[in-house]
């Protein structure tokens, strides 16, 4: 007697019909899960990959969008819950939105996955010199805090009494604080876990845990505090309080303060330097720049500069400080000397800076049409002029240099990228 075998055939097509005819319904693949670089360079390929699983077990395949001109393709067709892999070479410069979506064997897809942006340039700059985009935000824009692992913005608005957090990832507010008191400078801690919010309109210092974006507390400072100065080790804290013109010390295990001292008029702008023996402090009513110690808290000298000096800030060496002056120029002080060396012609206003982590370019945001200057820092000479059609508040550069963040005070939040890639 003969042996009868019965053959079971499993492909992906005889399922969907299996299942059509047994009425079952198919369904879509989960939304995927997207990983990729941040930056890169145009005419080098950059790799992205895509992870989703199937409910029903089914192949899936990945179609990526790089955001540019190019036709998306499929991938090949993988097992549930596998990666695919697929690379991108861009002919172009700028930023752009890369995301991905899934499609099972019967023709079930899922969502787009969530938004990375991808910062692209040309070689041959080695400093953000394009602008890839400018975001509405509307208030009164006085600050911008990049966190130490570059993926969120911390941006004050002091007209609307509130904190925008923005993913950089996207450029997506993904929350808002109202705190009150009219928010005007931002400082974060070392590691990031706590941001410092100064309010122009009272006297106190709101403490805010970034893990949950959470207030945690008040701290007293003095009359209208303007600036704030967080030492290096994160120990301490240093507020310029314009309201009673004093600069105070904030032991940070207890947020007490623990010195106090009298300052020339009305001061603005505070830098530490980053051994944290030394703080810079500006005055525009008195047109000096006041050099302190910090341990004891103390007046040392004050430098003349300009008239109305505005920022202030410390090369990450320690050996130059700036400040920039109503007569359109940058004044470069010597830290072991306590003297102005040079100025720099800017054009223009000048006031708040930011500086690239490797200390060699330093930028310029002029309270007016006429655009942030880059400075060579080595030279002292301008290498460009960023186009900006606004009044900028503030600059800020990111943790690799790849991403600028420019604040316009009425408009939003300026985004170069670095046409050198990384």
């Amino acid at each position: 007697m003969g042996v009868i075998r019965t053959a079971f055939v499993t492909s992906a097509a005889a399922l969907a019909f299996m299942g059509s005819i047994c009425g079952a319904k198919n369904k879509a693949p989960s939304t995927p899960i997207l990983s990729g670089p941040s930056s890169g360079t145009v005419g080098v390929a950059v790799t992205f990959k895509a992870t989703t699983t199937d409910p029903d077990g089914d192949s899936v395949t990945l179609q990526f969008d790089w955001g540019d001109a190019s036709s998306p393709n499929w991938s090949d067709f993988i097992a549930s819950g596998e990666t695919a892999t697929a690379t991108h070479t861009y002919t172009d410069s700028g930023l752009f939105s890369v995301k991905a979506k899934a499609k099972d064997a019967n023709g079930n897809e899922s969502g787009w996955s969530g938004i990375l942006e991808l910062a692209l340039g040309r070689p041959g700059a080695e400093f953000p010199d394009s602008m890839a985009r400018k975001i509405w935000l509307g208030g009164r824009i006085r600050a911008v805090r990049v966190t130490p692992d570059g993926r969120r913005l911390y941006i004050g608005d002091e007209s609307l009494d509130r904190i925008l957090v923005m993913r950089t990832a996207d450029f997506v507010v993904e929350d808002t604080l109202t705190i009150g008191g009219s928010p005007f400078a931002l400082a974060l801690s070392p590691d990031g876990e706590q941001l410092y919010v100064s309010t122009s309109t009272g006297e106190s210092l709101a403490v805010i845990r970034t893990s949950d974006n959470t207030l945690e507390r008040w701290v007293w400072t003095g009359a209208r505090p303007t600036a704030i100065a967080v030492a290096p080790d994160g120990s301490r804290l240093f507020t310029a309080n314009t309201g009673e013109d004093s600069l105070s010390a904030i032991r940070v295990a207890d947020y007490s303060v623990i010195a106090k001292v009298a300052v020339d008029s009305q001061p603005y702008s505070l830098a530490i330097n980053p051994t944290g023996s030394r703080l810079y402090l500006t005055s525009p009513i008195a047109g000096t720049v006041s050099v302190l110690s910090t341990e004891p808290l103390a007046v040392l000298t004050r430098i003349p500069v300009g008239p109305h000096p505005i920022g202030a800030i410390v090369s990450p060496d320690g050996l130059t400080a700036y400040t920039s002056c109503t007569d359109s120029l940058v004044y470069v002080l010597s830290t072991a000397r306590d003297t102005v060396t040079t100025r720099i012609a800017t054009g223009g206003t000048p006031g708040e800076f930011g500086l690239s982590p490797d200390g060699r370019y330093l930028y310029v945001a002029n309270y007016d049409y006429t655009g942030m200057p880059v400075v060579d820092v080595a030279s002292n000479a301008i290498l460009a002029r960023l186009n900006t059609d606004g009044f900028l508040s503030t600059v800020a550069a990111g943790p690799d240099g790849s991403l600028l963040y420019a604040a316009d005070t009425y408009q939003g939040l300026y985004v170069f990228v670095r046409r050198g890639g990384r």
